[in-house]
């Protein structure tokens, strides 16, 4: 298993309006083969800062999921009210 974390910082005007971008992009991604986990999280002390943890049977499911031309499309859309690029880190079990 494989999980990957995921920062976004949105514009501040821009949270309402990637809200519903957002809820597609999870509702589409839980469905797609090897999803084990996805969600989104809402930092309590700084409301634009978005974090996605999802967790994937294997590096391939990931792989898979993160060339998928409709995850693309949708995730260009919030793309555009990012203040800066996504920040990624791929994650393995520590304690096993």
């Amino acid at each position: 298993m494989v999980t990957l974390v995921c920062d976004n910082l949105v514009a501040e005007d821009k949270i309402e309006e990637v809200r519903s971008y957002y809820a597609e992009v999870v509702e589409y991604t839980r469905k797609q083969p090897g999803c084990i986990m996805y969600d989104i999280y809402q930092d309590r002390a700084k409301a634009n800062c978005l974090v996605f943890i999802e967790s994937w049977r294997s590096d391939e499911d990931l792989r898979v999921h993160l060339e998928d031309p409709v995850f693309l499309e949708m995730f260009k859309r919030i793309e555009c009210c990012l203040l800066e690029p996504e920040r990624t880190r791929m994650m393995d079990h520590f304690l096993k």
